[in-house]
């Protein structure tokens, strides 16, 4: 006559089941949106688990953040965030995260790709919060903090990206936005420099 049932498979006691890796990993075929199956199960262990929670930008679906958080016990919950990727509960702190360097400097050495970053900035200006962006770095980039920017220099299909402009920009946008700041941290410890900027 209608009437829905929960299909129960398996019933144990709380304590005879630690929450694994797997159970943590969030997919991203089933939609990472709210509503999406993947969304409710994530949303699910973050009432249920007792495990600490980070919000993540819907858009990150495929970020390394997402295996590290499963690897850490950490419930990674994805939703749309205004400015920025990644996030704390009362926390005062937006992590932004990008890949490499070459991706900051396409956004901040073209004006045309600014905008975005300018919005993020006033948004989370009026919010009251910090805006960080963790950059991954390479071996050859020897890029640790903004000044090194000056001398950096990337090749890529024949065309020679030099990081001159892209330092005077960066040091602009911090001049403007005194809440904004830039850590630079190698690629493979990308995810947890975004934890410890968020933890602290």
């Amino acid at each position: 006559m209608g009437t829905r049932y929960i299909g129960v498979r398996r019933s144990l006691p709380a304590s005879a089941y630690q929450v694994t890796p797997d159970d943590i990993r969030v997919g991203t075929e089933g939609g990472w949106r709210q509503g999406d199956p993947n969304w409710r199960h994530a949303l699910l262990l973050a009432n249920l688990s007792g495990l600490p929670v980070l919000s993540s930008d819907s858009r990150e679906g495929k970020s390394p953040m997402v295996d590290w958080c499963a690897e850490h016990g950490v419930i990674i919950l994805p939703q749309y965030l205004p400015a920025g990727d990644y996030t704390l509960s009362g926390s005062n702190v937006i992590v932004d995260r990008k890949d490499n360097i070459l991706e900051l400097y396409k956004d901040f050495a073209g004006s045309q790709n600014r905008q975005s970053y300018e919005n993020a900035a006033l948004l989370t200006q009026i919010a009251g919060k910090q805006l960080v962006y963790v950059i991954g770095t390479a071996p050859d980039d020897h890029v640790v903090q903004i000044s090194d920017l000056s001398h950096w220099q990337f090749t890529f299909k024949n065309q020679t990206f030099v990081g001159t402009h892209l330092y005077q920009q960066v040091l602009r946008h911090q001049a403007m936005y005194p809440h904004i700041s830039f850590i630079f941290a190698k690629r493979e410890k990308v995810c947890q420099t975004i934890w410890d900027t968020l933890s602290k």
